[in-house]
């Protein structure tokens, strides 16, 4: 499991560094902007719970610019990439206790809470590619077969 979630994250990291390409070059487009924030913000409030910190310090909706977006995107990577490279298959079906933004408390294995990050993205990417295609632009393909052809 733990190598099928290292492909995950580097994935998380080609997409979301491939967004970050294409809204650099795009017109301004708030609502792309909007999710991208989201989704990296999520992954930095997931990788916080992990570790049992304090997240209610990273906004969930922020407004961020494309450089703040770039920092953000990197740390992410960064920690999660360390972060799955140092688990051990038995860490993986461990459980954290965190609660959410709406207050509700909840209990998740390590592994099911980072294949929540991946495919939180993957669901973000995609309306970020249909704000992009709305607005005349055409969105980076992001599927994950994409990815590994390329490696």
């Amino acid at each position: 499991m733990q190598p099928i979630l290292q492909r995950l994250v580097e994935h998380m990291t080609w997409a979301d560094t491939q967004v970050l390409a294409k809204l650099r070059g795009a017109p301004e487009d708030t609502a792309a902007m909007k999710w991208y924030s989201h989704l990296l913000a999520a992954e930095r409030i997931w990788y916080m719970r992990l570790h049992g910190q304090d997240w209610t310090t990273q906004r969930v909706w922020p407004v961020l610019s494309l450089d703040e977006c770039a920092a953000l995107a990197e740390q992410n990577s960064s920690q999660l990439r360390q972060f799955v490279t140092r688990l051990k298959d038995d860490e993986l079906t461990r459980t954290i206790t965190y609660t959410n933004s709406a207050g509700d408390t909840f209990t998740n294995t390590i592994s099911d809470m980072l294949t929540h990050v991946a495919l939180h993205g993957v669901h973000h990417r995609g309306q970020i590619a249909a704000s992009l295609r709305s607005n005349g632009v055409d969105p980076p393909a992001l599927d994950f077969i994409r990815f590994a052809r390329g490696k």
